[in-house]
């Protein structure tokens, strides 16, 4: 975020916007199923709105961009029960939110201040954030802030006309309306199409790697289990001072028996894909000699990541997050880790 004389205008469109919504209050008569699209005038990409806030928690508006948003959003309904950090951290998104003053950075601060505008009370300062799996969330650039004006412009408008007509976002889960704009000598016009919705795989299946898939195969199978824990290390890291922090993936490999961790990975957003089934590769080959019967994981996510690496292999996999070595292994992990 950077303010420039060609650029004021379009963040303070985008701080009114987001007042104008926040004093509407969507959030009373609208919820985070009510799903409806705007199309972004410049890219003609389509942003699939959530309004938050209905059990008064955390007032937003989250806009999921195209099919990989919306998987994310899919994603957090079906795992963010049992595993609110692991599905929370993998959301895509673009957000609004309203915050109490201390929640916001110094630099959100400053920024506010240098557009001239003030805020007081609690749940009445805007932030605005970029979500993106494993990564810290993170500030909006410019391309981001322009289309979240039409989108907390088009949110206001829909959501009057939603408290109006309560049939107005009753759609089946195949079709959503789409706010669409239309270039006019006069500017924008936006008008309602009903639009079907994009294919969106809720599976995160990591696709595995044909040479190791055949070098894996090799391994006689055998009775007993592998435990293993994916999670997210409880706080975020960064490359360098400049870059934007993440939060690394880690892999705990638990001993049954004795409890005691047999090995460990940490991984971060850009190589996990490959470096995960190299190393569950390793620990088959190295650790085990054999392929196990069945992996018993802490949680769906993991077990959605590495079904289809699962299925090449002929294992079972089973999610028991109560598991005791998982717990005393991950209790010991945060109290290390701080």
């Amino acid at each position: 975020m950077n303010i420039t004389k060609e650029n004021r205008q379009m963040w303070l469109d985008l701080y009114r916007a987001a007042e104008v919504y926040r004093d509407l209050k969507p959030w009373e008569w609208m919820y985070d199923s009510d799903l409806f699209g705007v199309q972004d005038p410049v890219t003609g990409k389509i942003g699939y709105c959530c309004v938050l806030g209905n059990l008064g928690e955390h007032l937003a508006l989250n806009v999921y961009m195209g099919a990989e948003g919306l998987n994310s959003y899919y994603e957090l309904l079906e795992f963010g029960e049992d595993d609110p950090m692991m599905a929370g951290l993998r959301q895509s998104c673009i957000s609004v939110s309203f915050e109490d003053r201390e929640i916001l950075s110094d630099k959100d601060r400053k920024f506010i201040k240098d557009l001239g505008l003030k805020y007081r009370g609690s749940g009445q300062w805007v932030m605005a954030r970029d979500y993106a799996p494993s990564w810290l969330p993170w500030y909006i650039n410019e391309e981001q802030a322009a289309f979240l004006v039409h989108a907390l412009q088009q949110a206001v408008a829909v959501s009057i006309r939603a408290e109006e007509n309560p049939e107005l976002l009753q759609f089946d889960e195949e079709q959503v309306l789409v706010r669409v704009p239309r270039q006019t000598p006069e500017g924008l016009i936006w008008e309602d199409q009903i639009m079907d919705m994009p294919d969106a795989d809720v599976s995160i299946a990591i696709p595995p790697d044909a040479a190791l898939m055949k070098k894996a195969k090799k391994l006689k199978k055998q009775q007993g289990a592998m435990f293993l824990c994916l999670t997210y290390a409880p706080g975020p890291t960064r490359e360098d001072a400049q870059s934007r922090p993440f939060f690394p993936m880690i892999g705990l490999v638990m001993d049954k028996q004795s409890g005691m961790i047999v090995a460990h990975e940490i991984f971060s957003p850009d190589d996990i894909e490959a470096k995960l089934q190299h190393w569950l590769v390793w620990i088959l080959e190295n650790i085990y000699e054999c392929r196990p019967q069945q992996i018993i994981l802490s949680s769906g996510i993991a077990a959605d990541m590495l079904d289809d690496i699962a299925d090449e292999l002929d294992i079972d996999l089973m999610v028991n997050p109560e598991e005791p070595v998982f717990e005393d292994a991950l209790e010991m992990m945060f109290r290390f880790m701080g």
